[in-house]
């Protein structure tokens, strides 16, 4: 459920997609299920540091063309980018919090134009849905996301080329699941990434791979392998964004200088704080917090900063 209702930051629609950016605030714990009327992709605009499990329903009524009825499946974590096919319910069960995110809904209609086929995924790898661990996915969103905010000349155009792009690579991605080639490897069980995440967490993300493999009892080795296996993002990547996430709300509660929040999160300067900041939010330290500022002072919502593509994420 939401402690606050889910707000829209922007919205982009073509005769093909609806692209939409929101923010919500979700209640902590969570337990929800969710479902759409058009097939759906949705990318977290900042890798979420908190768990978040769930799960499809066995109904054979979505399957592909000659499947059946499948057994219930068990609960899996969430990426940063999941894919929701029409009429799928998806049961969710998260540790809440602050959410921002794009999304790009299309029908099987527009499916169907593109790829020959209105269905999107078999039903026997559904659950690869759960976790889109494709870079070129992640771009694509992203640059969505940018398009419905800065819609800039020939809008929909763009909009309509980015949204093919995106249902191709999607189906690319998921058919390649279901070959034999594809089959899935082990990686750290939810136990293992939540200990790593609040670890991380507590530390302000200010920790290193020896320390975090010491507190796993697992060799740097296969630590760095099975989480990029578990998340589809690296160890490093994941720490880089808690320490992102820290800034941006020591900067937004305004109490400490930069040179003071850089002392804090571990950097060996302000100028390395900075460097980090700037590159994967796109704005200085100094320029987010006159921003935030500013926002405040308006009676409309302040916008967080959009977090650059890196690897695909941490698990929502």
């Amino acid at each position: 459920m939401l402690d606050k209702p889910m707000g829209l930051i922007a919205q982009i629609k073509t005769a093909n997609f609806t692209v939409e950016v929101i923010q919500a605030q979700v209640a902590s714990p969570c337990d929800m299920v969710l479902s759409e009327t058009r097939h759906l992709v949705a990318m977290q605009r900042q890798r979420l540091q908190s768990f978040s499990t769930g799960r499809f329903d066995a109904s054979p009524k979505h399957a592909a063309p000659g499947q059946g009825r499948a057994s219930a499946p068990a609960f899996e974590n969430l990426g940063r980018i999941i894919a929701l096919p029409k009429g799928r319910e998806l049961h969710v069960i998260a540790d809440g919090g602050y959410v921002e995110s794009v999304r790009c809904l299309f029908s099987p209609q527009t499916l169907r134009r593109i790829v020959g086929r209105d269905w999107l995924v078999e039903d026997g790898v559904v659950s690869a849905c759960l976790n889109l661990k494709c870079p070129t996915i992640a771009r694509l969103m992203a640059k969505l996301a940018d398009e419905a905010e800065q819609p800039g000349a020939h809008a929909e155009l763009m909009i309509d080329a980015l949204g093919q792009a995106l249902v191709i690579e999607l189906v690319r991605y998921l058919d390649r699941q279901n070959q034999p080639s594809a089959a899935r490897r082990g990686g750290l069980s939810q136990r293992t990434l939540r200990q790593i995440a609040e670890f991380a967490n507590a530390r302000d993300g200010a920790v290193s791979l020896g320390e975090l493999s010491e507190m796993t009892g697992y060799s740097a080795r296969h630590l760095t392998r099975t989480f990029k296996q578990s998340t589809g993002q690296t160890i490093n990547d994941f720490v880089s964004e808690i320490r992102l996430k820290r800034a941006i709300e020591l900067l937004t509660e305004g109490r400490l200088s930069i040179r003071e929040i850089a002392a804090q999160l571990g950097f060996g300067s302000s100028g390395a704080f900075c460097v980090s900041f700037t590159r994967c939010t796109g704005e200085s330290p100094a320029r987010f917090r006159t921003r935030e500022r500013t926002s405040r002072e308006k009676p409309v919502r302040g916008r967080k900063p959009l977090l650059k593509d890196g690897a695909a994420p941490q698990r929502a």
